[in-house]
C-alpha cells in the first residue's frame, strides 16, 4: 500500500519574519521613518518566534531562518526607537532654537521698539497754571508752586473727574523724577497737604479745596 505524500514544510513565518525585519532595518535608517521600523520590527519579532515555534513542532524547517528573522526584527526594533528619539530631540532643539532668535530679535538695538518708554504720570502734565494769586479753591489740573500759586495747607477732592486722580509733591520747587517727595493715583476722594516753597502737580482731579 502506497504511503500519503509528506506536508510540504510550513515555513511562512520564517520568511515573513525576515522580509519585515530587513524591510524594518532600512526604514529604521532614513530619518522621520522610526515609527515604521518600530512596528515592522515587531512584528517581524513575533513572527520569527511563531516560525521558531513550528520548527519545534516539526511542520517547518527553517527555524535559523526564524531566528534570524527575530533577531533582526529586535535590532529594527531598537534601531527605530533610537531613531524616534533622536528625530524628537532634534525637533525639540530646532523649536527652542528658533524661540532664542525670536527673542534676540525683539531685544536686538535694531528693534523697532528700542527707546520707546512708557510715559509716566509725573510728566502727562507740565502746563503751569496761570493765578494772579494764592488759591484756596478751584484747583484743577497743572503745576502749583506753593505759597506763590496756591497757599500751603491741607486740600481735599472729591476724586477723578473721569480718569485716576492723580497728584504729586515736590521739593526744591522742581519737578523732577528725583524730587518726588510723595504722590498718589486714585479713583476715589483725594487728600493732600503741602508746604511753603514746595511744588505740587495736579492730574485728572474734580478740583481741589483747601480745608485745613
Amino acid at each position: 500500500m502506497p504511503y500519503p505524500p509528506a506536508a510540504p514544510p510550513r515555513n511562512g513565518f520564517g520568511i515573513t519574519a525576515l522580509v519585515l525585519a530587513l524591510i524594518g532595518l532600512v526604514f529604521s535608517l532614513i530619518p522621520l521613518t522610526g515609527f515604521i521600523a518600530l512596528i515592522l520590527g515587531g512584528l517581524a519579532v513575533l513572527f520569527g518566534l511563531l516560525g521558531v515555534a513550528r520548527t519545534r513542532k516539526g511542520v517547518a524547517t527553517n527555524k535559523i531562518m526564524s531566528w534570524i528573522g527575530t533577531g533582526l526584527g529586535g535590532l529594527s526594533l531598537v534601531v527605530g526607537i533610537v531613531g524616534m528619539v533622536i528625530v524628537f530631540q532634534a525637533a525639540d532643539q530646532f523649536v527652542r532654537d528658533m524661540d532664542k532668535i525670536s527673542d534676540d530679535l525683539q531685544t536686538s538695538p535694531g528693534s523697532a521698539q528700542e527707546g520707546i518708554v512708557p510715559a509716566s504720570p509725573l510728566t502727562e502734565t507740565a502746563a503751569p497754571a496761570q493765578n494772579t494769586g494764592p488759591l484756596t479753591s478751584g484747583i484743577t489740573d497743572g503745576m502749583y508752586h506753593v505759597g506763590e500759586d496756591i497757599e500751603p495747607g491741607t486740600y481735599k477732592s472729591a476724586g477723578g473727574d473721569g480718569r485716576p486722580c492723580f497728584w504729586a509733591r515736590y521739593k526744591n520747587g522742581s519737578s523732577e523724577f528725583a524730587n518726588v517727595i510723595t504722590s498718589n493715583l486714585n479713583d476715589g476722594p483725594a487728600r493732600v497737604t503741602v508746604k511753603s516753597g514746595e511744588l505740587l502737580e495736579i492730574s485728572g482731579c474734580q478740583p481741589f479745596e483747601k480745608v485745613g
